[in-house]
């Protein structure tokens, strides 16, 4: 999956240490928990390596200079009914539109490729910035609720919202 600037890719070796610092930098973990421990940073970011479901998880690359940029993920919700998008992207790389393509591409394979009938994101209800990327990709607000000590908001979308019809 490519736009102009970025594209998404599997996983390469080399993602480690970025997606060590995403688990780690404080600006990326403000509303998923706070910084995980360098350690525990490490043994997560290897466990997607492992994983079976690789082709879930996709690193975000810029074109001119295959510069890692983010992650985006499709993985199973908290309450086990949908499948959830989330992202994270380096704080130098946040806020240029890259994330919402990034959303929008996986949201297309998920209704596309995998015939996907829903899809929903999770954020804190303090994370303005993701709220509005998850509007401005065409997510409603579907459920408020109170998780991991936090207020959290779930949007949906649902694929004849996103334009494609099973």
């Amino acid at each position: 999956m490519e736009s102009p600037k970025c594209r998404l890719e599997s996983l390469r070796e080399e993602d480690l240490p970025h997606l060590v610092r995403l688990y780690t930098d404080p600006v990326v973990r403000a509303f998923l928990g706070g910084p995980d421990d360098p350690l525990v940073a490490r043994e997560k970011a290897e466990a997607l390596f492992r994983k079976v479901e690789r082709s879930s998880v996709w690193s975000v690359r810029r074109i001119s200079d295959d510069e890692f940029l983010g992650s985006v993920y499709l993985a199973p919700h908290h309450h086990g009914d949908d499948m959830e998008v989330s992202y994270t992207f380096l704080p130098e790389h946040q806020g240029n539109g890259h994330a919402a393509w990034a959303v929008t591409a996986v949201l297309k394979h998920a209704f596309q490729t995998l015939k996907l009938t829903k899809v929903v994101a999770e954020t804190q209800a303090l994370n303005e910035k993701s709220i509005r990327l998850l509007a401005r990709v065409g997510m409603l607000l579907e459920q408020s609720l109170v998780r991991f000590g936090a207020d959290q908001v779930i949007y949906s979308i649902d694929c004849e919202r996103f334009g494609y019809r099973l």
